[in-house]
């Protein structure tokens, strides 16, 4: 018996095949029939954190704006949206602005890009995050102890005792030393970051060198008057490819000395341009004593 292919079939019946195919087809398809006036959307990018007092009539005006212009969807991106469970992020204010939306006959759907961060979530339970590689670290035996050893060279001039050696290279504007002891967490001096309405950045920075694959720990101290924005620590890796990004909390615009720890993992790289500093803003902000060690929780969990 052979078979016949579909060459071997005349052109009427090649044509009738895939019609009958096209209406199968059709007639099980679930795609739902387009609407009888097309839809319009727009991409709205908002930030609901406690410091942004703009929000929601901002949201609420730009909504009022689009309907009336004829628009019928909004795709909605917040950090409050990505960044779950952060203190610093009002939800009330975002569902507030959804709601707001939805009363207006405005269809809303969120973005999700970078849905979780686990630096947020694993306040609540640790093992959520799933354990990085991390090798070669160095413990010292003391009885029936592992302790971890500090294999990270010491940071430049982490306490400021030294002037303005290892963080000021950048010479960004309102970035300087302060001497006057009663403003500093220990010692006789500290960076000051001053205020600064011109939008550009204001950094501490210094390249360090680290072991690749290793968590590391960096620790600082910083307080502040009148502050308006987030302090932002980054770092950035061989290559400049981003190994730490994250943002200082901030309970009040007005905080005492309070201690700031976070965690980044080196991956590849050898060093690590560290940055520690603000963007537009008003107020003051001073840092003090600046120190890092390879995480000694993150690598115990590795063993």
């Amino acid at each position: 018996m052979s078979m016949m292919t579909m060459s071997h079939l005349p052109s009427s019946c090649v044509v009738l095949f895939l019609f009958s195919i096209y209406a199968l087809c059709s007639a099980s398809s679930s795609v739902p029939p387009p609407p009888a006036q097309p839809q319009l959307w727009w991409y709205h990018r908002t930030t609901s954190s406690v410091s942004n007092h703009a929000e929601p009539a901002f949201s609420k005006g730009v909504i009022d704006e689009a309907r009336a212009a004829g628009y019928t969807g909004m795709v909605l991106a917040d950090n409050a949206l990505s960044d779950l469970n952060r203190p610093d992020f009002n939800t009330a204010t975002l569902k507030e602005i959804v709601s707001y939306a939805e009363s207006k006959g405005v269809k809303v759907t969120p973005t999700t890009a970078n849905y979780g961060y686990s630096n947020s979530i694993v306040v609540f339970n640790r093992t959520w995050a799933e354990a990085q590689q991390s090798v070669g670290a160095r413990f010292k035996v003391s009885g029936s102890s592992l302790l971890l050893q500090n294999s990270l060279p010491p940071l430049v001039n982490g306490n400021f005792e030294n002037g303005k050696t290892g963080w000021f290279s950048l010479n960004d504007e309102g970035v300087t030393l302060d001497t006057d002891a009663s403003h500093c967490h220990g010692g006789s001096a500290c960076a000051v970051i001053e205020p600064n309405p011109t939008g550009k950045p204001q950094r501490l920075y210094q390249k360090i060198t680290v072991v690749p694959y290793r968590t590391y720990h960096l620790r600082f101290w910083v307080k502040y008057t009148g502050l308006n924005s987030d302090i932002k620590i980054s770092g950035y890796g061989t290559g400049g490819i981003w190994r730490l990004m994250n943002q200082v909390s901030r309970p009040s615009a007005t905080q005492d000395w309070m201690m700031v720890d976070s965690t980044f993992i080196s991956f590849e790289s050898d060093t690590i341009s560290l940055y520690i500093g603000l963007e537009e803003h008003a107020g003051t902000v001073w840092v003090d004593d600046i120190s890092g060690k390879p995480n000694r929780e993150s690598i115990s969990q590795l063993l």
